[in-house]
């Protein structure tokens, strides 16, 4: 009784799941908690999560990618293992197949499934990436990488992350 005791303090006062003793998740529609198994308790999490997003800027991809990405032609972006998505992919939260909502400026643009994730290098990188990421030519995405953050060092130095997706719905005319 001593341990529920805590952990709904735990819970009232942080609100978040993971701060509280790790044997221990809210039960289903009551205040009360239960003991539950690791893989018990992250599916648990997950499905209370909002589904993961990927994010997009103008300012990044620039005026032509972004008009792609609102009509929905792109399938692949380019992250590092900082990115919340990525985490999420490295750590098993998120895997292929799974649902993930596409955000252009902070606007909903629609809904994708993820088909997969694979680490590259720069010289990997052929012109096929660079038109499923919405740019005509290899030589646009330099500039877009470097927009992003890839500036500190040769951009065959980063560990970037290829992360392909398909979108659910078609595009409103």
């Amino acid at each position: 009784m001593v341990v529920v005791a805590v952990a709904k303090a735990k819970a009232k006062k942080g609100g978040k799941l993971w701060q509280l003793d790790q044997n221990w998740v809210p039960a289903r529609g009551s205040n009360r908690f239960r003991e539950s198994s690791p893989g018990r308790r992250l599916l648990w999490k997950r499905k209370m999560m909002a589904p993961e997003q990927i994010r997009f800027t103008t300012r990044v991809l620039g005026p032509v990618a972004a008009y792609r990405l609102e009509k929905r032609q792109i399938s692949q972006t380019l992250r590092s293992n900082s990115n919340p998505l990525t985490a999420s992919i490295i750590s098993g939260l998120v895997s292929a197949g799974d649902h993930l909502e596409v955000f252009l400026d902070r606007i909903f643009v629609g809904r994708v499934e993820l088909v997969s994730m694979d680490a590259v290098k720069w010289e990997a990188l052929g012109i096929r990436d660079a038109q499923r990421g919405g740019f005509d030519t290899l030589d646009d995405l330099p500039e877009a990488l470097r927009r992003a953050g890839y500036r500190f060092m040769p951009l065959n130095d980063y560990q970037l992350y290829r992360i392909q997706f398909a979108w659910l719905e078609e595009a409103h005319a």
